[in-house]
């Protein structure tokens, strides 16, 4: 039961995090106290943003859009070639 109350209370706080504008810079989320690799935007809905203050997150950025590019690239080729 304690264990629940914690984990209650932080998702608490991370919420609360969240929602501080002082943690986002135009529609960049930025808090190094908050662990997760995919908070939710500003609007929950909208579904998920990444987290610039995780190094975790940064590298899935960075792996994401490098994927994205070399599948474009070869596409690119691939068509070129016909």
């Amino acid at each position: 039961m304690n264990e629940a109350k914690t984990r209650a209370r932080g998702t608490k706080e991370l919420d609360a995090s969240h929602a501080d504008p002082a943690n986002w810079w135009w529609a960049f989320y930025y808090n190094k106290s908050d662990p997760r690799i995919l908070p939710p935007k500003r609007d929950p809905a909208m579904g998920l943003t990444i987290n610039f203050a995780n190094p975790r997150s940064v590298a899935l950025f960075i792996g994401m859009t490098v994927f994205t590019s070399g599948f474009l690239a070869l596409l690119v080729y691939l068509l070129e070639r016909r």
